[in-house]
This record gives C-alpha cells, sequence and structure tokens, in this order.
C-alpha cells in the first residue's frame, strides 16, 4: 500500500523534474535568440563591408577622378566643407570616395531592415578615426547601420590615403 511518504516523493521528484523542463526551455529559447542576434549582426556587418567595398575603389578625390593629380597636395583637395556629391543620394552614380559623405539609405534584407549612413572626414595620419580638421592625404569613411532589431549599432572605418 501506499503512504504519505511514497506521494510526497513522487510530488517532489515531479516537481523537481518541471524545474529542469523549464530551465531547459528557458535555454533553448536563449541560445536561439543569441543565434539570430548573431546573424542580424553579421548581416548588418556584410552590408557595412558591401558600402565600403564599393568606396574603396573610387577615386581619392574629385580632382583624382580622372587620373589627374592636384599642383599642391593637399590643399588641392576638395575643401572638407564640400566633401560629399552635388548629384542625388544614389551611391551607384558617386565617382569619388568622399561622395559618400552623407550619403544615406535604408536597405532591407530577407530578415531586417537597415538604416545606413555614412560620413566621411579628413584623417588624422597618427590616429585616422579623428577628424584632421582639414585637407590632409588620408580620408576616412564611417559607415554606420542600425536597426530596431540590432542590439548594437554596426560602425565600420576605412581609411584611404593618397600617396
Amino acid at each position: 500500500m501506499i503512504d504519505t511518504s511514497d506521494i510526497l516523493l513522487v510530488l517532489g521528484a515531479g516537481v523537481i523534474f518541471s524545474i529542469i523542463a523549464l530551465n531547459t526551455n528557458k535555454m533553448m529559447i536563449n541560445q536561439e535568440q543569441t543565434q539570430i542576434d548573431a546573424d542580424l549582426l553579421y548581416s548588418g556587418i556584410a552590408k557595412a563591408q558591401e558600402y565600403i567595398d564599393h568606396a574603396r575603389v573610387l577615386a581619392f578625390d574629385e580632382t583624382t577622378v580622372m587620373g589627374g593629380r592636384p599642383n599642391n597636395i593637399p590643399n588641392g583637395f576638395t575643401h572638407q566643407s564640400n566633401l560629399g556629391t552635388s548629384a542625388d543620394n544614389d551611391h551607384g552614380t558617386f565617382d569619388d570616395f568622399d561622395d559618400f559623405n552623407g550619403f544615406a539609405t535604408t536597405d532591407t534584407t530577407q530578415n531586417c531592415i537597415y538604416d545606413i549612413s555614412a560620413e566621411v572626414h579628413y584623417a588624422n595620419q597618427d590616429h585616422p578615426e579623428e577628424n584632421a580638421g582639414g585637407r590632409t592625404r588620408y580620408k576616412c569613411l564611417t559607415v554606420t547601420v542600425t536597426s530596431p532589431f540590432l542590439r548594437d549599432t554596426v560602425r565600420l572605418q576605412y581609411v584611404k590615403s593618397f600617396i
């Protein structure tokens, strides 16, 4: 015959099993969320890299588009207040590196919608991430990717030099 202690043992085992099952389920959900976050982050990084890859093959400056070379380097380059494109905001028509300054677009992938923006500044030779405040032989492109689905902002930089 079953006494009270046996019933308590069965109930205790049921409670322990329930706790283990809930913790396992929570762990699996967290792991799946981490995987989704990583996929969205990698996709955002790939988007930023796509714009950097396009910019890096362009001429350094408007004065060098046709293979020219300014007479006075670096003062012959575009003034920092004029960095950017005078045309529309379509990166397919950009002909030099600094045309990406002020560029902004929304890019949709299969899994996410990304807001992408770019800034270009003349870079300090020793600290390229810093704005030199004037013309130099270096330009730094910063591509920023954001999305409400990303936990963090993706920010990639590329420095192009004129030799």
